[in-house]
């Protein structure tokens, strides 16, 4: 069997074209990879991101701004409280190391407890909670884990309060709470933090 002079030239057409489609999506690989790495970096430059190797912040660096409303809850120690402006009363409870999942990966585990004694209704939202490795690296929750006592996001009536437990991965040094959750907040403008 031989190809005839139109097989051969159809044959062009779709290397040409499949040609022109590989270049046209490596174009807008590129452009996509570009566009991208822009925002990574605008978010890094505006303290939006949690990872110190792109803000390069660290846990040293955290220190709650003298203009803070909530400036004297920096450092407590575990089982203290922190009241804010609101009236809302957070408290980490307990921490503890070492928690593994079924893969035998290390979590840390954090007791956290809400009391609403404000006159409104309060907020809440687990993504309000970073920690800080001993390194200084600041992490946001792990996401993923499946326990039946997660703290969920709620809304807290005057009077009520809520309990739950928050996982970061690996082993922290300090807990820290943000009344506008960490990736809306300058992650120096922290509202209390604990020393685990």
């Amino acid at each position: 069997f031989s190809a005839t002079s139109a097989d051969k030239k159809s044959g062009r057409r779709f290397a040409i074209v499949g040609i022109a489609l590989s270049i046209a999506a490596i174009v807008i690989s590129l452009l996509l990879n570009f566009v991208f790495a822009s925002a990574l970096t605008n978010m890094a430059g505006n303290g939006i991101l949690p990872i110190s190797g792109i803000n390069g912040e660290s846990a040293a660096s955290q220190t709650n701004s003298e203009g803070s409303p909530n400036a004297g809850n920096d450092g407590l120690p575990v089982g203290s409280s922190a009241t804010l402006n609101d009236g809302l009363v957070v408290t980490v409870d307990a921490i503890e190391f070492g928690v593994e999942d079924p893969d035998g990966h290390s979590y840390t585990r954090v007791d956290v407890r809400y009391q609403n004694t404000g006159a409104s209704n309060a907020s809440i939202n687990v993504l309000d909670w970073a920690a800080a490795d001993e390194m200084g690296t600041i992490n946001a929750m792990a996401i993923g884990l499946d326990e039946g006592d997660l703290l969920k996001s709620a809304s807290i009536a005057p009077g009520d309060a809520l309990t739950g437990a928050i996982y970061f991965d690996g082993d922290i040094t300090t807990v820290y709470y943000y009344s506008k959750t960490y990736f809306a907040s300058d992650s120096n403008d922290f509202d209390a933090s604990w020393i685990a």
